[in-house]
């Protein structure tokens, strides 16, 4: 059983959103990282996903980021509709570099929202487990 099917969290999503997953999911590179990665299991994950999150029709854009255009969908549902943005792109997480006046900035806009690669993530659902 998955955390998803625990409903340990919300997830939301986007038709986009969606389709990107299935994208990266087929892409060469990542089935040579992940042999076990067939059609079949590409696609009961996908739908994993949409049977598990909640679907967004519409998310206002509340936020441009020029350094990465195509990102800024999810960007605008996480920061509509989440506390959390999880990833492993480092165009969003140095989003949370405040270190960075990109980050300074987003962080002053949006104070709420936190991007954190898997790891962390699950550290905040689990903190127990870390010590």
């Amino acid at each position: 059983m998955s955390l998803a099917d625990k409903d340990v969290f919300t997830l939301y999503v986007t038709e986009d959103a969606l389709a990107e997953y299935e994208d990266v999911l087929h892409r060469p590179s990542i089935r040579a990282k992940n042999p076990h990665l067939t059609d079949e299991l590409a696609t009961a994950i996908v739908e994993t996903i949409r049977n598990h999150a909640v679907l967004i029709t519409e998310t206002a854009a509340r936020f441009q980021y020029s350094r990465d255009p195509d990102d800024e969908y999810i960007l605008n549902l996480a920061i509509e509709h989440a506390q959390y943005l999880v990833s492993r792109d480092k165009d969003l997480l140095d989003l949370m570099d405040e270190s960075r006046q990109d980050g300074r900035d987003f962080r002053r806009r949006f104070p709420d929202l936190n991007i954190l690669d898997p790891v962390a993530f699950l550290h905040v659902l689990f903190p127990e487990a870390i010590g």
